[in-house]
């Protein structure tokens, strides 16, 4: 578990303390492995640090975290000029 990142041995560590069957926790592993080969590996790695900063225990919550979007951050200067600006005669 190792060989595709910390985070994902220290998730695969807290889903085998949590589990009622050993079994299933070796499923979820592999399962992680899995997503590594889909992924990558700094992906999966980023995903698993979400996982636990979230406290979240659970091989879903990466699948989960893996299929939704990447979140891009928003432009700071914020919309700028453009065609659909009223300004401030508009309002008077």
């Amino acid at each position: 578990m190792a060989a595709i990142g910390p985070a994902a041995a220290l998730l695969f560590a807290r889903i085998l303390a949590g589990a009622d069957y050993p079994e299933q926790a070796v499923r979820a592993g592999i399962g992680l492995i899995r997503l590594a080969a889909t992924h990558g590996t700094d992906r999966l790695g980023q995903a698993c640090q979400a996982a636990l900063e979230a406290k979240v225990g659970s091989y879903r919550y990466v699948q989960r975290w893996l299929a939704a979007p990447p979140v891009t951050s928003a432009d700071p200067a914020g919309a700028g000029e453009h065609a659909n600006l009223r300004g401030p005669s508009y309002y008077h």
